[in-house]
């Protein structure tokens, strides 16, 4: 199953899509990290579910996010 962010533009009058799938980005991030170990993304999304993150991630404690 494919998730997808929809950009402000997502649709037009001929009412073609231009969603963006989980799998594009992670081609995107994947061609990136080819060249460079120094990737950043960031949503700026009211519900973005876990974007990409991975189980075992180092996480920052909330009292340091502060």
């Amino acid at each position: 199953m494919d998730e997808t962010i929809l950009p402000h533009d997502t649709r037009d009058p001929g009412r073609q899509v231009f969603d963006i799938t989980d799998d594009e980005i992670k081609e995107w991030v994947d061609a990136l990290l080819a060249k460079t170990d120094n990737v950043v993304l960031l949503f700026d999304c009211c519900h973005s579910a876990s974007a990409t993150r991975q189980v075992g991630a180092p996480t920052v404690p909330t009292a340091a996010r502060t």
